[in-house]
């Protein structure tokens, strides 16, 4: 069952595949990618890739960010412990 899950993640799932694909996680929270920064880059992921991009509303929803990073600058919207790679 898990080989069946990962092998979904990997082949469907568009933000799956670019968290993995092109955002590394650090320890260092001056790390930090503004929120419309990082969605362009994810639909231009998806597009490069012919993958169907998730809406903005989802993509900012989405478990991975919300359990992942944080988005604790109080000036500026975005998540910190993470950049491109």
């Amino acid at each position: 069952m898990q080989c069946e899950l990962d092998s979904y993640i990997h082949t469907e799932n568009s933000l799956a595949q670019f968290f993995n694909n092109c955002i590394v996680s650090t320890d260092n929270a001056n790390d930090f990618i503004g929120t419309t920064e990082l969605y362009n880059e994810y639909v231009k992921y998806c597009n490069t890739n012919n993958l169907m991009a998730v809406t903005a509303q989802k993509f900012a929803k989405s478990d991975i960010l919300k359990t992942k990073y944080k988005s604790d600058r109080a000036n500026a919207r975005g998540y910190c412990y993470m950049k491109f790679m």
